[in-house]
């Protein structure tokens, strides 16, 4: 177990540096207003989230979500559109059996 708990953590560092390295979105010509962001920079966030790895049998590619398991945690990643300027737009409720992620409003 704590090999794979090694593993997990090993992989949601490799993913949160991805992301991070993607992040550098200071453009405005994709998108609207402050939020927009450069054709290299989505380009790059398209490849960094196409790195994210579910393993089979263990989450799912929803196209504008993922979600992977282990015996420990669960993980949601979720795919912002290009005129969302981050987490402002991002609103999330948990309860005990449900998940609700609005990006933007929608």
């Amino acid at each position: 177990k704590a090999a794979e708990e090694a593993d997990a953590l090993r992989l949601r560092r490799r993913d949160a540096a991805a992301v991070a390295a993607s992040l550098d979105w200071k453009g405005g010509d994709v998108g609207s207003g402050a939020g927009g962001i450069n054709a290299a920079a989505a380009s790059k966030a398209v490849e960094v989230w196409g790195e994210i790895d579910v393993p089979a049998g263990l989450g799912a590619d929803r196209g504008t979500y993922k979600w992977r398991q282990n015996q420990t945690f669960v993980e949601v990643f979720v795919l912002l559109p290009p005129h969302c300027a981050g987490a402002r737009d991002v609103e999330v409720s948990l309860t005990a059996d449900t998940l609700r992620v609005r990006v933007c409003g929608e």
